[in-house]
């Protein structure tokens, strides 16, 4: 059986990617925080760690705790330690902290200016959003393992109807273009319901 919400979010999910090619250069801090925890453990691996990299691994777990509290234990460690990880790199990058503002304004005026978006904020518990996390992050690995031959990801996203006819042509001809829009859109989604969450 799936979790309530797997409908409704992966309709927010597609709504959002039509919203992608709205994003002037896509969302970069998502890339960076990814890569950041990425070099973080690489750097576990080669050497012992630094003060400042063990604050951050005991923030991780804390985070961690919180949000397996929250969830009811509807996600595993690992889904918790992934989430963790990616909010303690989107904390300290400065363009997630442009976005929040920008996030935290709009709900300040009224919400969203995405209705189905707000509409799904409005209904979701704070388990929800959780779980919703843990879904982009989820789409997140999808996207990377679709990626692996962009020209099929192309094909196979238009016949989803994850982008506009009028795309088509331009994700054909540039293939990594759709591949940083979605990025973008996830980047955002996460970041979204992450801040509706208080986790950010």
């Amino acid at each position: 059986m799936t979790h309530p919400i797997s409908h409704n979010f992966i309709s927010l999910a597609v709504c959002l990617l039509f919203l992608l090619v709205t994003f002037p250069n896509g969302c970069w801090g998502w890339e960076r925080a990814e890569g950041g925890t990425q070099q973080q453990e690489q750097e576990h691996s080669s050497s012992s760690a630094t003060k400042e990299e063990e604050e951050s691994m005991v923030n991780q777990v804390h985070i961690a705790a919180k949000l397996k509290e929250v969830s009811s234990n509807g996600i595993s460690n690992d889904d918790a330690l992934s989430i963790a990880g990616l909010l303690d790199a989107l904390m300290v990058d400065e363009e997630t902290r442009e976005l929040v503002k920008k996030l935290q304004a709009d709900d300040a005026n009224n919400g969203s200016q995405d209705p189905q978006l707000q509409a799904f904020l409005d209904e979701a518990t704070p388990k929800d959003i959780v779980i919703g996390l843990k879904q982009l992050i989820g789409e997140l690995r999808g996207i990377e393992y679709l990626f692996q031959d962009p020209e099929r990801a192309v094909e196979e996203m238009y016949k989803e109807g994850m982008f506009k006819e009028s795309q088509l042509g331009l994700y054909r001809e540039n293939p990594a273009q759709l591949a940083q829009d979605v990025e973008s859109g996830l980047y955002f989604s996460f970041v979204t319901l992450a801040v509706a969450g208080g986790l950010l």
